[in-house]
């Protein structure tokens, strides 16, 4: 019986550990791309805010130093 509980607890622990690494990796993947799809299209300040809500994202929280230097340098490749 005690292995029946355990078995179900930690089932139900790695089912949420996945569930929640798969929700995380669709939306920095749509993030990527809306990013991505902000440079292709040639507008400078969407492609800056689309590109700090992905570093944003990645950091969970704000973007570094070094990701906003990786976004002045992709806006400033766009042409």
């Amino acid at each position: 019986m005690a292995l029946m509980v355990f078995i179900l607890i930690a089932g139900g622990i790695i089912y949420l550990v996945v569930d929640t690494t798969t929700k995380r990796e669709f939306k920095k993947k749509q993030l990527q791309e809306a990013y991505q799809r902000a440079l292709a299209s040639g507008n400078k300040g969407h492609a800056s805010l689309a590109g700090r809500a992905y570093y944003s994202y990645l950091r969970k929280g704000i973007p570094t130093l070094a990701d906003e230097a990786t976004i002045l340098h992709d806006i400033a490749a766009m042409q």
